[in-house]
């Protein structure tokens, strides 16, 4: 893996270098001197950064395939990392890998509407999807059917990565 090519995923995965050096395990110095050129990546690390990417990759197409069929498709992503801890408190992932991963699913389904969660219905995707006191999801998630889409589509945007708890 190059420089370049190591740099382009991080970025392309929405990953700070902060966070994808303590994901690696190895120090944001190590990050930015294999980003530059200056250091060789290790086979162990190339090998991870290309496992996260694939997996990033599989989790869009899963999550394009669902919303493609949607009349009205609607994904909703997080502005901070707090508001994403507040729906998946175990997880690992930041909000900027979230924002990430709705671009790219962005890309594959036409109409899609991206919308950030609000403060007001932050505690509400916690439970049951449909707050009652926000008028725009509850125009939006009126049919039973999508609202357990949406609590699938938001479990499976915070899950994390497979084999992280």
């Amino acid at each position: 893996m190059s420089a370049a090519e190591l740099q382009v995923i991080r970025e392309h995965l929405g990953l700070p270098e902060s966070w994808f050096a303590a994901y690696l395990g190895v120090s944001e110095g190590d990050v930015v001197f294999w980003q530059i050129g200056h250091s060789v990546i290790p086979e162990d690390i190339a090998t991870q950064v290309s496992m996260l990417a694939d997996e990033a990759t599989a989790l869009v197409a899963e999550i394009a395939s669902d919303l493609a069929k949607e009349p009205q498709p609607v994904l909703t992503t997080y502005l901070h990392d707090d508001d994403y801890r507040s729906i998946d408190p175990g997880g690992t992932m930041p909000a900027s890998w979230h924002r990430s991963i709705a671009a790219r699913v962005a890309d594959r389904v036409p109409r899609l509407r991206i919308r950030f969660a609000t403060g007001s219905e932050l505690p509400a995707l916690k439970g049951p999807l449909g707050d009652p006191t926000d008028r725009e999801l509850q125009e939006i998630v009126e049919e039973p059917e999508w609202q357990m889409r949406e609590v699938i589509q938001q479990t499976t945007l915070g899950r994390g990565w497979p084999g992280q708890s």
